[in-house]
Order: C-alpha cells, then structure tokens, then sequence
C-alpha cells in the first residue's frame, strides 16, 4: 500500500510526463509541417521552371506567342 505522499509523488510524475509528451509532440509536429511546406515549394518551383521551359519550347516551335511568354 501506497502512502498519501507517495500517490501524489505519483500524479505528478504522470502529469509531468503528460506534458513533456505533449512537448515533444508538438515539435515533431511543428518539424514535419517544416518539412511538408519545404517539398510544396520545392515542387511549385520545380513546375514552374517545367511551364516556363515547355513555353519557351513551344515559342521556339513557333506555336505560341511572344504575349503568353511574358505573361507568365
């Protein structure tokens, strides 16, 4: 049998805990939404560097305009 000390020691040890998972939680959280709007705009720029090379492409084939390669 646990003493009256002894059950608090206990709570607060489990409280403490709870909020250092918490903690931790959170900043692996905060790391991963980093990291997934790292790869977002890694990707948006990779699409447009494919856009505006598959435009100056189509320019040189002479299919499109002048006007809709300066316009992007």
């Amino acid at each position: 049998m646990m003493t009256k000390y002894q059950l608090v020691f206990a709570k607060i040890e489990c409280q403490v805990n709870r909020v250092l998972n918490s903690n931790k939680l959170r900043e692996m959280r905060f790391a991963q939404r980093a990291f997934d709007k790292f790869k977002a705009n890694a990707l948006a720029q990779r699409n447009r560097e494919a856009y505006r090379t598959h435009m100056i492409y189509l320019q040189l084939q002479g299919n499109v305009g002048v006007r809709l390669l300066q316009a992007y």
